[in-house]
C-alpha cells in the first residue's frame, strides 16, 4: 500500500459543469508524483448529484517506475518475466467515470460511482500490464459521507 498527499482543485464554470485537477506526491512505499484531472458534467435532480466525465492521469517517473517498473532483481524473482523495463514520466491512465450522490439525511449522503480507464503511454508497454494484468481498467464504489456544512 502506497500512502499519498496533496492537494486539488475544483471549478465550477457553471452549474452543470465542473473542473478537477489535483496532485499527489507519495509518501511511503513510492515518492513520486501524480497528476489527476476530469471534466464532469453535474445534473442536481430532486436529492440527487449526478455526474459523469472524462478522466486523465500523469505520472513522473518514480511514481510510474514504482508501479509499472521492473529492475534486475524483479526479473531474476519473477517467473513470468524475462526483461526488465523502465517506466518514464508521462500519461498513465484516460478514461471516464460516473458518480450518483443520494442526500439521504441533512448532512449524510449516500455515494455510488463506476469508472473505466485505459492504461496509456509507456505504462501500457509494462510487462506487468502486458503479461500479468491489462490496459483495461474498470473500478465500482460506494460510500456514505458526511458534511460538515449541508
Amino acid at each position: 500500500w502506497a500512502l499519498q498527499g496533496g492537494g486539488f482543485m475544483n471549478v465550477w464554470p457553471t452549474h452543470y459543469m465542473r473542473i478537477h485537477v489535483e496532485g499527489l506526491r507519495g509518501a511511503t512505499s513510492e515518492s513520486g508524483i501524480v497528476v489527476n484531472s476530469g471534466i464532469d458534467f453535474v445534473a442536481h435532480p430532486n436529492k440527487w448529484n449526478l455526474s459523469v466525465g472524462p478522466r486523465y492521469s500523469w505520472g513522473d517517473a518514480r511514481f510510474n517506475g514504482t508501479y509499472f517498473g521492473v529492475n534486475r532483481a524483479e526479473v531474476l524473482a519473477s517467473p513470468f518475466i524475462a526483461n526488465p523495463f523502465h517506466a518514464g514520466s508521462g500519461s498513465h491512465t484516460a478514461g471516464i467515470e460516473a458518480m450518483a450522490e443520494y442526500k439521504w439525511m441533512p448532512r449524510w449522503r449516500l455515494t455510488m460511482n463506476a469508472g473505466y480507464n485505459r492504461i496509456i503511454g509507456n505504462d501500457a508497454n509494462s510487462p506487468i500490464v502486458r503479461q500479468l494484468g491489462s490496459v483495461d481498467q474498470f473500478s465500482v464504489g460506494a460510500g456514505l459521507r458526511f458534511m460538515l456544512q449541508d
